[in-house]
């Protein structure tokens, strides 16, 4: 009877050794991969809020051009109402810098102003306020719809 081998002809019998040293580079192959995949993540997360707080830049610029004019126009509208108010206590109209129709139309004035929309909104509705690493900002920004 002839006598077998348990391992293939071809392929001589390997030392204990050399198997954990393959079996080492290959754990640390794929830890290498998955830290890389994460560095890349971070990556990308840090370059995303980037483009947010431009965005948010730019949102609430314009939120402070368009309260800078609804300050303006309220304050028009303030100095419209107190020439009216002026003009029924003495039953004359004294205003030289309005007409009595410039004061009515100033006076009734929506005092509406919209700051709802774009990027701050985005970012709550698609959960991604937590890309923001600031915190004191996310709050700030979580809580926004309540102050204005």
């Amino acid at each position: 009877m002839s006598e077998r081998h348990t391992s293939a002809p071809h392929e001589p019998d390997r030392p204990w050794g050399r198997w954990l040293v393959e079996i080492a580079v290959i754990v640390l192959s794929i830890l290498l991969a998955f830290a890389i995949e994460a560095w890349w993540d971070e990556r990308q997360e840090r370059e995303d809020e980037r483009e947010i707080l431009a965005g948010l830049d730019r949102e609430f610029t314009e939120y402070h051009a368009k309260l800078s004019r609804a300050a303006e126009k309220h304050d028009l509208m303030r100095a419209a109402m107190e020439e009216l108010l002026r003009a029924a206590e003495t039953g004359r109209w004294t205003s030289a810098e309005l007409t009595l129709d410039d004061a009515v139309i100033r006076s009734m004035w929506p005092p509406t102003t919209e700051l709802s929309g774009g990027v701050r909104d985005a970012l709550i509705q698609a959960g991604r306020l937590e890309i923001i690493s600031n915190r004191a900002l996310r709050e700030k920004l979580a809580l926004w719809a309540g102050i204005h």
